[in-house]
C-alpha cells in the first residue's frame, strides 16, 4: 500500500485534525484526494502553560492550542489513556507525535481567496475535508519537502 504524504510542522500539524481547514503553502500541486499528513518537527504536549513549550508561547502554533488540547483529550479518554492532567501520563502517548504519520484528510482544491481564518495572504490555500486521526500513527518516518509517497504499509 502506497501514502500519498505532506509533511506538517508540529504542532500545525495537528491544527489539521481540530479544525483547521486550510494549510498554506506558497506552491501547488494538481493532485486531489487522500493526503495523508505527516507530523515533523519535535514532540510536544498541547497543554498550554504546563507542557506546551515556553519558545512557541504567543506565536501562530499556540493560537488554537485550548481548541484541539480539548479535541484530543477528548480522544485519548475514548482510548481509554489517563488524561486527568492534560495529557497522558506516557510521553509516548503524547498525541503531538514528530516524525510519524498522523492522520488523512481530503484535498479537495486548491485556492488563492479561503474565507478561512487560518488562510494567509499572498499563499496557496489548500482546503481540507474529512480530518481522520489515526488511533496509532505511524511512527518513525522522516519528512521531505513537496508531496511525497510511503510505500512501507501493509494496511491501515
Amino acid at each position: 500500500m502506497q501514502l500519498v504524504c505532506l509533511s506538517v510542522k508540529n504542532p500545525i500539524s495537528y491544527q489539521i485534525f481540530g479544525g483547521k481547514d486550510v494549510e498554506n503553502r506558497s506552491w501547488k500541486t494538481d493532485y486531489r484526494g487522500r493526503l495523508y499528513i505527516h507530523s515533523s518537527g519535535y514532540p510536544f504536549a498541547a497543554v498550554p502553560g504546563k507542557l506546551w513549550p515556553k519558545e512557541i508561547e504567543g506565536t501562530e502554533y499556540d493560537k488554537l492550542a485550548d481548541q484541539f488540547s480539548v479535541r484530543w483529550i477528548e480522544h485519548y479518554e475514548r482510548l481509554g489513556i489517563d488524561v486527568r492532567d492534560g495529557a497522558p501520563k506516557n510521553e509516548a502517548l503524547w498525541f503531538c507525535r514528530s516524525q510519524a504519520i498522523i492522520g488523512h484528510v481530503e484535498l479537495t482544491d486548491i485556492i488563492r481567496d479561503s474565507k478561512s481564518p487560518y488562510a494567509e495572504r499572498d499563499q496557496y490555500h489548500w482546503v481540507f475535508k474529512n480530518p481522520v486521526l489515526l488511533d496509532k500513527p505511524l511512527i518513525g518516518i522522516k519528512g521531505k519537502l513537496m508531496i511525497w509517497r510511503y510505500e512501507n504499509v501493509d494496511s491501515l
